[in-house]
C-alpha cells in the first residue's frame, strides 16, 4: 500500500495536498478539496454543475503547480478530446498568467477484427485527430495533459504521437505534468514513458486519489467490490485505490463502495469538441450507466448498512438528475 504524506506548503484555504510515496520517478500529489470529493463521489453532478467544480478544482490545481515550479517558461497543453478540456486547466493556466499553447488530440478504441485468448474483440487506439498547428519551434516547453486516465492505453497513444510531433519542431518536453482521475497503474505507465522518452520531470496531480483499477478496465475505484467481477461471474473482488486518512474520513459518507469516480467523463459535459466542431454530452446515457451500477451494487450480499444507504442516495439523487435534464423515469 502506497503510503502518503501532507504538504502543507503546497495548500491554500479551501484545499489539501498529499504527495504519496511511489516508486515511479515522478512527483504524485492528491488534491482534496470538496469541489474534487463531489466530483468524485457524486455521479449525479453534470453539466454547469461539473463545470463549476471542474474550474473550482483546477484553480487550486494551478496554485500547486505554481508553487512547484510549473508555471515559468513556455506551456503547451495537450487537449485529449473528447473529455480532457472538461477538467479546465487551459483556462485556469490562463488566468494564473501563463501563456498557453493549445495542442489537440483525439484517440479512439477502434475494433481490429482479431479475437484475444478468451475470444473477444480485439480493441487498439487509434488518433482520429490531431492538431499541432500551434506547437512552438526550436523551444524547451512543459506540456500539461489533463485526462482521465484508467489503463493508460490512450494517453501512452497520446503522449507519444505529442513528443514526436514536437520533436519534428525541434520542441523538447522538459517537464510534462498530468491532472485529472488517474489509477495508479496508469500513472506509473505514463510516467515511466515519459521519462524514457527524455523528459526530464513528470509531475502527476490526480484528483482525491490514486484510484484502482476494476477488471472491466474501465471503472476507477477509490475503494468497494469489482462491480464487473459481480456483475459477471457473481465473484467478489475488492478494490481499493489510494489516498489519506483525512480524505477518507470525509469521502466515506458520500462515495458509494466500487463506484466509478469519473463516470464518463464525455458524457458528463454539456458541449464536447470533438476536433470538428461541437456535439451535446449525453448526460442521460452517464446517469442511466451510474443507475445501473448502483443497483448492481445493491445485490451484493456484503454491502453494511450503511453503505447500503449511501448507494440508495444517491441512487436517488441520479433518478431526479435524470427527471430533470431528459424528462425520463428509471
Amino acid at each position: 500500500m502506497d503510503s502518503t504524506l501532507r504538504v502543507p506548503e503546497l495548500e491554500s484555504e479551501g484545499f489539501r495536498v498529499y504527495r504519496v510515496q511511489i516508486d515511479v520517478g515522478a512527483d504524485v500529489y492528491l488534491l482534496d478539496s470538496r469541489a474534487a470529493r463531489e466530483l468524485a463521489a457524486w455521479p449525479h453532478v453534470v453539466g454547469d454543475e461539473l463545470d463549476a467544480r471542474c474550474t473550482e478544482c483546477a484553480t487550486q490545481a494551478a496554485a500547486i503547480m505554481s508553487r512547484l515550479g510549473l508555471l515559468a517558461g513556455q506551456a503547451c497543453v495537450l487537449h485529449v478530446l473528447r473529455a480532457g478540456p472538461g477538467y479546465r486547466i487551459r483556462e485556469a493556466l490562463s488566468s494564473a498568467g501563463v501563456t498557453v499553447r493549445d495542442l489537440y488530440i483525439r484517440p479512439e478504441y477502434v475494433v481490429t477484427g482479431a479475437r484475444d485468448h478468451r475470444g473477444e474483440s480485439v480493441k487498439e487506439v487509434r488518433i482520429t485527430f490531431a492538431d499541432f498547428s500551434n506547437a512552438p519551434r526550436g523551444a524547451k516547453v512543459t506540456l500539461f495533459k489533463p485526462d482521465t486516465e484508467a489503463t493508460g492505453r490512450t494517453g501512452l497513444v497520446s503522449l507519444t504521437r505529442a513528443l514526436e510531433e514536437l520533436e519534428r519542431r525541434e520542441t523538447r518536453v522538459e517537464k510534462l505534468v498530468l491532472y485529472g482521475f488517474i489509477t495508479r497503474v496508469a500513472a506509473v505507465k505514463i510516467a515511466e514513458r515519459a521519462l524514457s522518452e527524455g523528459v526530464e520531470r513528470v509531475t502527476i496531480i490526480a484528483l482525491v486519489d490514486l484510484a484502482d483499477l476494476a477488471s472491466n478496465d474501465y471503472d476507477m475505484v477509490l475503494y468497494g467490490p469489482d462491480l464487473h467481477t459481480w456483475r459477471t461471474q457473481r465473484q467478489f473482488k475488492l478494490l481499493g485505490g489510494t489516498t489519506s486518512p483525512e480524505t477518507l474520513a470525509e469521502i466515506l459518507p458520500h462515495y458509494v463502495p466500487g463506484l466509478d469516480q469519473p463516470g464518463d467523463f464525455s458524457e458528463r459535459q454539456s458541449r464536447l469538441f470533438n476536433g470538428v466542431g461541437w456535439e451535446e454530452g449525453d448526460i442521460a446515457g452517464h446517469l442511466k450507466s451510474a443507475i445501473e451500477s448502483i443497483e448492481t451494487l445493491l445485490t451484493i450480499p456484503a454491502l453494511e448498512d450503511w453503505q447500503r444507504e449511501v448507494a440508495l442516495d444517491e441512487l436517488e439523487r441520479l433518478r431526479e438528475t435524470l427527471r430533470r435534464v431528459s424528462g425520463e423515469t428509471v
